[in-house]
């Protein structure tokens, strides 16, 4: 699924450049309007509006309200980051050998409950 992959791509950038993440996260720091990320971010979310939007149509998504399913995948991605970042795993008790991997599969927890494609035991199709 391509939504999937824009948060886990967003994922891998975030946890193998920790410091830009920082950077580019504090509206403070930069002039986001006036930079390039303003027009990136822009696209990023029109990319993630017609994918969701195409799933809804063709009835793999669980009913609701897109724009929150954004909202909430963007939160999800955002926040494992910036606890992977600040150092945060191993207070959750979060295995802290492969933090990226457990990030995916919580991004995953999330994909699936949005899903209309979980199999019965719950464990999602494959992506």
């Amino acid at each position: 699924m391509q939504f999937r992959a824009i948060g886990v791509g967003f994922l891998q950038w975030s946890f193998a450049n920790p410091t830009h993440f920082q950077v580019i996260s504090s509206r403070s720091v930069i002039d986001y309007e006036g930079s390039r990320l303003r027009s990136s971010n822009d696209l990023i979310r029109v990319r993630m509006n017609e994918l969701m939007c195409d799933a809804a149509s063709q009835g793999l998504l669980r009913p609701g309200d897109i724009k929150r399913y954004q909202i909430a995948a963007r939160a999800m991605v955002y926040g494992l980051a910036r606890m992977y970042i600040d150092g945060q795993f191993p207070s959750w008790g979060l295995p802290v050998d492969d933090p990226l991997a457990e990030s995916i599969r919580i991004f995953d927890l999330f994909i699936i409950s949005i899903s209309m494609a979980a199999e019965p035991d719950g464990e999602a199709s494959k992506h």
